[in-house]
């Protein structure tokens, strides 16, 4: 059982995954009771787009999110990770240059402290002994100080980065989309009738400037402090893989569609990847604002202005010229991937265990109320 910062692992989960949870439960609720009232109360409010996006992301945003955060605050922070050797000066000024040596030496670790291994000069302590068999001699001297690690710092991304990145973002949402659309054909197959798209069905006939505020600006934001931000606190210390998928799979199961579902994992990888190498929250905002503009929100006011047949005719033209950019840009980036793994900040706590991860009521109650969330919503 390892103790972080005072926690330990299992409990650290259990407690994110039911801040996790609540959040979802809390949200659920209150948009079910105030469908439920307007139902009853007001049925014309039903038909009106400004009642339905309120049900949907009041809730969320004014009740949902600060009880998680309420009870993301008595997880402690996990200590940011450590700068990558590639971007720490190698021998810090006034270090002996002995020190330097034993740090250039190949049983060394990068990012810990030396293992200077066999000492290479030794005094034989008789000349009847064999040099290689001589006994281990005391230190004659100190052992260097360790080289200082640094936590990661702030890393800029260059604009040309952003943009390959955003291309890349679309190629993920294309590949996911196809994946989407085939399982929700088997899934229509078998129950009979055709699987909704929760978001088309939002935007349907909804004011376009509603939806521009609420899918490129209210959601980025929100989602990102929650999903790459706040979990990159609590996780990131971890190392990227650990926070990678975790902060993917929350941030696709969070959408409790299918028709979002796979892509949303997608792109919480690419996500999660941006804030783990930049540690600024403000290259995934722009990532998520610039997706969810041209691939949410365009494709809304083209269907509503041109009609179903001719905006799909139009937004596919424009999505294969985006996706072919992102294989592109995928390319590029493959190219500096090992460039881009030396420079990665190092895990600076502990790995946690998949039994750890996984197995504990947090987690596993949230997982199951996702699930079931999802299953409800492809056979409503």
């Amino acid at each position: 059982m390892k103790l972080t910062e005072g926690m330990t692992a299992r409990r650290r989960f259990s407690r994110l995954g039911l801040g996790l949870l609540l959040m979802c439960v809390v949200q659920q609720g209150a948009a079910f009771a105030i469908a439920f009232a307007g139902q009853a109360w007001a049925p014309w409010l039903l038909r009106t787009d400004w009642f339905l996006l309120a049900a949907n992301f009041a809730p969320l945003y004014l009740l949902g999110f600060p009880v998680l955060l309420l009870l993301f605050r008595t997880v402690p922070d996990l200590p940011a990770p450590w700068a990558a050797p590639s971007v720490q000066s190698p021998v810090p000024p006034g270090l002996p240059p002995d020190h330097a040596a034993l740090q250039s030496m190949p049983n060394a670790v990068p990012g810990l402290n030396p293992d200077p291994g066999p000492r290479l000069f030794a005094v034989p302590v008789s000349p009847l002994y064999p040099y290689a068999s001589c006994p281990p001699t005391p230190e004659p001297y100190p052992a260097p100080p360790p080289l200082p690690l640094k936590e990661a710092e702030k890393r800029a991304i260059p604009p040309a980065a952003l943009v390959g990145l955003t291309l890349a973002g679309f190629l993920l949402m294309y590949i996911g989309n196809i994946v989407s659309t085939v399982l929700n054909f088997l899934i229509a197959q078998i129950k009979g009738e055709e699987v909704t798209n929760p978001i088309l069905a939002m935007g349907e006939g909804s004011n376009p400037w509603v939806m521009l505020a609420v899918l490129v600006f209210l959601a980025p934001l929100t989602e990102e402090y929650v999903f790459r931000k706040l979990l990159y606190r609590k996780l990131g210390g971890y190392g990227f893989g650990i926070y990678a998928l975790c902060s993917a799979t929350v941030f696709a199961m969070y959408h409790m569609n299918l028709s979002q579902m796979i892509y949303a994992f997608l792109l919480g990888l690419l996500f999660a990847g941006v804030m783990y190498y930049s540690k600024q929250i403000r290259y995934t905002i722009l990532l998520h604002m610039s997706l969810n503009l041209f691939g949410g929100w365009v494709p809304l006011v083209l269907i509503d202005r041109m009609g179903m047949q001719e905006a799909a005719l139009v937004t596919g033209m424009i999505t294969i010229l985006l996706a072919a950019g992102g294989a592109v840009s995928i390319v590029l980036l493959s190219q500096k991937r090992q460039q881009i793994r030396r420079e990665m900040p190092l895990l600076r706590m502990p790995k946690p265990t998949a039994v750890e991860i996984l197995a504990n009521p947090g987690i596993i109650l949230l997982l199951i109320a996702l699930v079931a969330m999802t299953v409800v919503s492809i056979l409503m």
